[in-house]
C-alpha cells in the first residue's frame, strides 16, 4: 500500500552571510536530502536582500514550487546558519565542516526531527523521469470525461484516456475511423490505495502513464482512469471503501468491453497494490474478465499488510527489533479493536494502549514508534475513516478463490509495504494452480524500481519509473496467452 506520510515543505535555501562570517563558503550551491519525508532541500551560500541590503535567506521548495519563503528569522555565526519559518513550523540549524565539504545539522517541523547533510552541487535539484513517454506517439490515446450513476445512487464524472495501438500514422486524421477495424487485446488500469490520477501519479513518476505506452507497443490497449475526486473525476470520497472503488472500476470495464476496436473477450485488469485487490473482486463475481495481473497485490487481510508494512519500514530504517515487536502489539490491539468499539471510543482507547505499551520506555524510543497520545489520537482518527475500517478487515481470500480466469502475480523482493513473501504464498494458497503465474522480482520495491532498501523514501531519487523487465514480463504473459 501506498504509506501515509507527514506532508513536509520541501524546501530550497537561499542562505546569506555577513563578511565576520567569510569561512562558510560564498556562492555555492548545496544539496540535502530530508530522507523521512523523501525531499531535497537546496542551498545556496549566500544572496543579498536586495530590497534593504541585509543579506536574509531565501527559501523555496524545488520539486512543489518556485515561489519564494522568506524566514521569519536567521543568522549566520561563524560555521553556523540558523533559520526559521514560523508560519510553516520549521527551524533548522547547519554547522559547516570544511573537513569534507558539507553542512550538516537539524531539520524541525512539527513533529518531525531529523538529520540532514548538504553537499555541494550544481544548482536547484530537478527530477529525471527517462522513461516517461515523449510524443509523437505511435498509437491514438482518446481523453474523455465519461458519466454514470455509481452503486450510491450518485451521478458521478471519470475521467478517461484509452489508447488503441495502430499501425497508422498518429497524425492521421482518420485515425479514429482505422481504429474501428481493429481487434485487440485491453486492460483495464486499476491504481493503489489513496485517490490518485489516471497515470498513477506520485512523487514525479507516472508508472501507468509508462505501463500503457508499452503495452501499446506490444498490442495491447489500456483504459487509464482518474479515482473519483481527482483530475477529471468526481464523486464523494469521504465515505469510499475498497468495495466502492471495485464497483467503480467494474462500471469501466463494462464499458471499455462496448469500445470499438477492442476484443470484449480479451479484455482483462491490471491493479497495482489496493487495485490488486479489487482485480480479484471484480474476476470473482464478473466472468468476463478474461486475465488479470496483481502488481503488489494483497494475499492477505489489511491489518496483516499493514503489521507486516510497520515490521518491515521500522527495520529498514533501523529501528530495534524489540521496539518493533512493541509497535506491533499495539498495532494488533488497535485493529482488533475495529468493529468492537463505538468510532467515539477509539481515541481514549487508542491513547490507553499506548501508554500502556510505552511503559518503561523513554521519550525518544517512544518517538521512534509512534506511542505518544498525539499519534495514537491521529490512528484513531484515521481508524474512523470508512476505507481504513473495512480494509483492515477486507480479506481477499475469498475472492481469489473464486477466479476463473488466469492470474500472473508479481511482487518486488524488497517491497515494504505489500511483503512478496507473505502475500505470494497467500495467493498461491488460493488461486486454482492452472490459472496462477507467480514471481518474485529481485531488487525491486513497490513500484517496481530498482532500488537500494525499498524504503518510500528512495521512490522519488530514484529515476527509473517501472522496471523494464516488468513491462516485457506483464506484455508477453498477456501476448502468449491473448
Amino acid at each position: 500500500m501506498k504509506k501515509h506520510f507527514l506532508r513536509l515543505l520541501c524546501l530550497c535555501a537561499i542562505m546569506t552571510a555577513t563578511a565576520t562570517h567569510a569561512q562558510l563558503p560564498d556562492g555555492q550551491w548545496w544539496l540535502g536530502m530530508l530522507e523521512e519525508a523523501s525531499l531535497p532541500l537546496n542551498l545556496y551560500t549566500f544572496a543579498p536582500n536586495l530590497t534593504n541590503g541585509k543579506p536574509i535567506p531565501i527559501l523555496f521548495s524545488p520539486t512543489q514550487s518556485k515561489d519564494e519563503i522568506i524566514p521569519s528569522s536567521s543568522s549566520v555565526n561563524g560555521d553556523t546558519i540558523r533559520l526559521q519559518v514560523e508560519s510553516l513550523g520549521i527551524k533548522m540549524t547547519l554547522i559547516f565542516h570544511a573537513e569534507d565539504t558539507t553542512l550538516r545539522g537539524k531539520f524541525r517541523q512539527g513533529l518531525l526531527v531529523a538529520d540532514i547533510t548538504f553537499r555541494p552541487t550544481d544548482g536547484l535539484y530537478t527530477i529525471h523521469r527517462p522513461q516517461e513517454p515523449q510524443p509523437p506517439f505511435p498509437y491514438s490515446e482518446e481523453q474523455m470525461v465519461l458519466k454514470h450513476k455509481d452503486s450510491q445512487g450518485e451521478q458521478i464524472s471519470v475521467g478517461v484516456t484509452l489508447t488503441l495501438p495502430t499501425t497508422q500514422d498518429p497524425k492521421d486524421l482518420k485515425l479514429k475511423t482505422q481504429n474501428l477495424k481493429l481487434n485487440v487485446p485491453c486492460v483495464l488500469l486499476i491504481s493503489g490505495s489513496g485517490m490518485q490520477n489516471r497515470d498513477e501519479e506520485i512523487m514525479g513518476h507516472k508508472p501507468f502513464f509508462v505501463l500503457a505506452d508499452y503495452l501499446a507497443r506490444c498490442g495491447i490497449a489500456s483504459l487509464r482512469y482518474d479515482d473519483r475526486g481527482t483530475g477529471e473525476s468526481t464523486g464523494d470520497i469521504a465515505n469510499v471503501t475498497t468495495d466502492i472503488l471495485a464497483d467503480d472500476a467494474e462500471w469501466l470495464f463494462n464499458w471499455l468491453r462496448k469500445q470499438p476496436g477492442i476484443d470484449p473477450k480479451r479484455v482483462g485488469i491490471v491493479g497495482h497494490s489496493e487495485g490488486g485487490t479489487i482485480a480479484p473482486i471484480i474476476a470473482s463475481r464478473n466472468r468476463n474478465v478474461a486475465f488479470i495481473v496483481m502488481l503488489a497485490g494483497p494475499g492477505v487481510d489489511g491489518a496483516s499488510i499493514l503489521r507486516q508494512q510497520n515490521r518491515d519500514l521500522y527495520i529498514a530504517g533501523g529501528i530495534d527489533s524489540s521496539l518493533v515487536a512493541i509497535r506491533d502489539a499495539f498495532l494488533k490491539d488497535c485493529f482488533d479493536a475495529i468493529g468492537k468499539y463505538k468510532d467515539s471510543e477509539l481515541d481514549s482507547l487508542y491513547k490507553a494502549l499506548a501508554s500502556n505499551y510505552s511503559k518503561g520506555l523513554s521519550k525518544t524510543d517512544r518517538k521512534k514508534i509512534g506511542l505518544s497520545a498525539f499519534e495514537a489520537s491521529q490512528m484513531a482518527a484515521q481508524m474512523k475513516m470508512p476505507w481504513m475500517q473495512r480494509f483492515v478487515q477486507l480479506d481477499p481470500t475469498p475472492y481469489l478463490k473464486k477466479v476463473k480466469c488466469p492470474v500472473l502475480a508479481l511482487n518486488g523482493s524488497k517491497d515494504l509495504q505489500v511483503s512478496a513473501i507473505e502475500n505470494l504464498a497467500a495467493i498461491t494458497k488460493s488461486v486454482k494452480p492452472n490459472l496462477l503465474t507467480v514471481k518474485q522480482l529481485d531488487g525491486l520495491n513497490h513500484l517496481f524500481q530498482h532500488c537500494d532498501k525499498g524504503l518510500p523514501s528512495e521512490y522519488m531519487l530514484i529515476e527509473e519509473t517501472f522496471a523494464p523487465e516488468v513491462l516485457e514480463l506483464i506484455s508477453t504473459w498477456i501476448n502468449e496467452r491473448f
